[in-house]
């Protein structure tokens, strides 16, 4: 009894994580923090087995290991201690999933998917309802802070709970495949195609697409296209041609149609150049910074700052952090989670670990233009699929279904 409990908080905190922002409540986001780490730690206790030692389990401890070192041999410890507490949730999220049997992986999957249907639902009402009020309000108190908000709502993007458009998309780019494969999960098993479940999963699935949509950012649709084209190449020979095609050209005309909208802005900071233009020159000064410190970087949470808060590059801006070993053991266990769905495309067709993994591959390609990583309330969500990818039972069955 006590530890379904402790199952229970731990899931429910998981599913509040995306509305607790690490930038605007960072007071509330330790607290967070804290009560996840110790819900981890007593479900680890008392489900404790010796951990089965894999590849990937060793590149984990080693990203973590030099994630630590990097704490420890930091120019500024201070900063440092302040940027490892969410790694240290990252870890312990990780490990405990680990121990997850078949009902609470599914569970686990529930929770992510009716959380990540919450996010989208209001991002959509902000959108919809609450920003033309919010527009009028702050024009009738002016003051230099209304008036770079007024800019920024002005831009008509989505982006609620997070604080740019960009972050939201690239939570959401994390389960648009899963509520696209709980949708279309064995269609021809479907008694009653009017069932509350089908309603159910296609209100999850719309509230999500349009969410992504909406946030304009074509870092991250074109992230999720690639991932989706691995996928298709991997499973090609279980698609009809009409699928792929279809699929092929309503991401196509997604793509240029957003790109038109964003280019015929009248704010260049919201043109698709500007964004480009601007990522080279941050993309160039990281370079310049890993040549400074290659092999121990300048220590978790230093990144120097030049015209940004970060380096819109994640690998990157990990070498500068964390040296060397930091870089290298990410991108190892990057390649690691490609290599698990390239092994399992060899096996029984699983629509629930492909969608899985089409996210998370979305989510490894967009931090190769952005920054998404370097929030706690985004990757929290990220490292809970990786484990689901690699501790996924034999049989996992339909989560939305399951009672």
């Amino acid at each position: 009894m006590f530890l379904k409990i402790i199952l229970t908080l731990l899931l429910l905190l998981l599913g509040l994580r995306p509305f607790i922002s690490s930038m605007a409540e960072p007071g509330l986001d330790i607290v967070f923090s804290s009560a996840f780490i110790l819900a981890c730690a007593i479900f680890i206790l008392k489900r404790f087995t010796p951990v089965k030692k894999t590849v990937f389990f060793s590149t984990t401890s080693l990203f973590f290991l030099a994630v630590f070192l990097s704490v420890t041999l930091s120019q500024n410890k201070d900063k440092s201690l302040l940027a490892f507490y969410p790694y240290a949730t990252y870890l312990f999220c990780f490990i405990a999933i680990s121990y997850f049997n078949a009902k609470e992986y599914n569970l686990l999957i529930k929770t992510l998917i009716i959380s990540s249907a919450l996010v989208s639902f209001c991002a959509l009402k902000f959108l919809t309802v609450e920003l033309l009020y919010t527009i009028s309000y702050l024009k009738t108190t002016p003051s230099p802070i209304n008036a770079f908000a007024l800019e920024y709502l002005s831009r008509g993007r989505s982006f609620v709970p997070f604080p740019t458009p960009t972050a939201l998309a690239g939570y959401l780019i994390l389960f648009a495949p899963l509520s696209f494969a709980l949708l279309f999960k064995n269609p021809k098993k479907q008694n009653n195609p009017v069932s509350l479940t089908n309603i159910l999963t296609l209100f999850i699935f719309l509230g999500i697409s349009l969410a992504l949509l909406s946030t304009q950012s074509l870092g991250a649709l074109i992230s999720l296209a690639i991932a989706a084209t691995l996928f298709i190449f991997q499973k090609k020979y279980a698609f009809k041609k009409n699928t792929v095609l279809l699929t092929a050209l309503f991401l196509g005309i997604t793509l240029i149609s957003i790109f038109y909208l964003r280019q015929r802005e009248t704010l260049i900071f919201n043109q698709p150049q500007f964004s480009i233009t601007n990522r080279m020159l941050y993309w160039h000064e990281a370079v310049k910074n890993i040549f400074q410190h290659p092999w121990l970087g300048f220590g978790l949470g230093n990144y120097p700052h030049h015209k940004t808060i970060a380096a819109h590059n994640t690998y990157l801006q990990l070498w500068i952090e964390t040296g060397i070993l930091g870089f290298i053991t990410f991108l190892a266990l990057a390649a690691q989670i490609y290599k698990k769905g390239f092994k399992e495309s060899f096996k029984e067709n699983n629509a629930l670990f492909f969608a899985l993994w089409t996210g998370s591959s979305a989510f490894l390609i967009h931090n190769a233009c952005d920054f998404t990583f370097f929030y706690p309330e985004i990757t929290l969500q990220w490292w809970a699929i990786v484990a689901l990818l690699l501790n996924q039972p034999s049989n996992p069955t339909d989560p939305i279904k399951e009672n």
